[in-house]
Formats: C-alpha cells, structure tokens, sequence
C-alpha cells in the first residue's frame, strides 16, 4: 500500500483541548486559576489544587522513570503505544506530542483514522495524564536537543503493560508547527 502523509497541525496544550485524551497540569495556568494561596511571607507560595490534578486518577501506586527524547523528523509511523491504566508525563522541556483516540476494549483499531489523531505543544514543566488505553507516540523535542522528561506508570506497567498497535496502513502522521 502506498504511504499517505497526514499533517496534524500542532495545538498549544490546554486543558480544555487536551482533555479528549487525558488531562493537562499545567503549574502557571494552576497557579492563576488556584482559589487560595499559602504563605504570604515571601519565601514561598503554594497553590493547592483539586484532584482533577492528580498524577494518579486510578489510585495506584506510580514509579517514575527517567525519559529522553532524542531529535529526530517528526513523523510517527507504523506503531503508537497504549497501556490499560492510566500514565503520566512530566515533560522537563518544550516537546511536541501526537496522541490519538482510545483503543477500544476489543484492540481492534478499525474504523480509527488518521483524522483521529492529534498533535500538542506541550510546555517544559507540564504534565499530561493520559486517559487508560490512549494512543500515544514518544515525544518529539521543540528544539533539535534532547528533551527530558519523567513518566509515571504503576510498577508492573512497565514490563507488562506496555502495547504497540498499528496505526492505520499506510499512515505516517506528522506534526506541523
């Protein structure tokens, strides 16, 4: 089959368009949108949060794990992951992420089209806390250096929930700033 390139204009990361796939923490827009701040002597401020800003929805019990993103083109194709619970990332630097729909309970992928997926700018210090069984490509760096990241999963996830599908034949998805 011949390969189709699918451009995914890349969207600034906010809560509201990002939450088909998951939920953002954003610190600066959480800390203009807290109802109460902590401390007013000047050393610190601490803006608590609702638990809509949990890095762990489901409760369990997360390890976190170095990330590198390498440069590389911006071009997902053959295979995107997913796990079954949910997974967060705290990106240390600027990336650009591509995420797509949830696969179904089945893991049958028909009827997912590339118009399905779509690309994010995601802040350095941000979070997205991915809904359970979200598609979801590695990264890409804003800037031709390594981006760092961390990524909470629960402990077993790593070895045993961890699963690649095809995305649609031919597809090759690609970010566009």
């Amino acid at each position: 089959m011949r390969s189709r390139i699918c451009t995914l204009l890349v969207a600034d990361a906010t809560a509201e368009e990002f939450s088909p796939f998951g939920s953002l923490i954003d610190p600066q827009e959480d800390q203009r949108s807290a109802t109460e701040v902590l401390s007013k002597d000047g050393v610190f401020a601490y803006y608590p949060q609702d638990e809509s800003k949990m890095l762990n929805p489901g409760g369990e019990q997360l390890v976190c794990s170095p990330l590198e993103m390498c440069s590389r083109p911006r071009t997902v194709r053959g295979q995107m992951e997913y796990h079954h619970c949910h997974e967060t990332l705290l990106f240390l630097d600027n990336v650009i992420l591509v995420v797509g729909p949830q696969v179904p309970e089945s893991g049958s992928m028909d009827g997912i089209t590339p118009q399905d997926f779509a690309a994010f700018a995601v802040e350095k210090n941000c979070a997205v806390v991915l809904k359970p069984r979200t598609l979801h490509a590695l990264a890409f760096p804003r800037s031709n250096r390594t981006a760092r990241g961390l990524v909470f999963l629960p402990y077993q996830a790593h070895q045993t929930d961890c699963h690649f599908v095809d995305i649609p034949e031919g597809a090759i998805l690609k970010p566009q700033l």
